[in-house]
């Protein structure tokens, strides 16, 4: 089923619609009514009830379109040892992230935000956002 907050969007080519809450007496209920009533009258559902609403201007709404979320983690631990560690893979033995200045550990820094990527068990496959640390990895 369609949601009915839909058909209150404008229509860029035609901005002078009206919404569904517009079709109440006066100019245009008329028609209102009678796409009303052949509605119900085709199916007494709540589903038809709800196309009630949709069909006052159909030409102006396009494809629902299910939102994306970005599911976002900030790192809490790892104060006392300058952030955590980073993994080149899932895998809790797969090699550390190193700095290529001097090949030591690439710590993720505590208060880092990063995007998921990939959740395996326990482990996060993530995109780094803002701080410091390693573009890409596990933790």
């Amino acid at each position: 089923a369609e949601s009915s907050d839909q058909a209150s969007m404008p229509s860029a080519e035609a901005p002078n619609e009206t919404d569904a809450s517009d079709a109440t007496p006066g100019a245009g209920a008329a028609e209102g009514e009678a796409i009303a009533e052949a509605v119900v009258e085709e199916d007494s559902s709540m589903e038809a009830l709800a196309a009630i609403s949709l069909s006052v201007d159909r030409d102006c709404l396009g494809e629902a379109v299910e939102p994306e979320f970005e599911e976002v983690w900030q790192v809490v631990g790892g104060s006392s040892r300058e952030g955590i560690l980073v993994r080149l893979g899932c895998a809790l033995d797969s090699p550390l992230a190193v700095r290529d200045d001097d090949g030591t550990p690439d710590r993720m820094s505590t208060g880092s935000c990063v995007r998921k990527l990939e959740m395996r068990g326990s482990r996060l496959h993530y995109e780094l956002l803002s701080g410091t640390g390693p573009s890409s990895g596990w933790i």
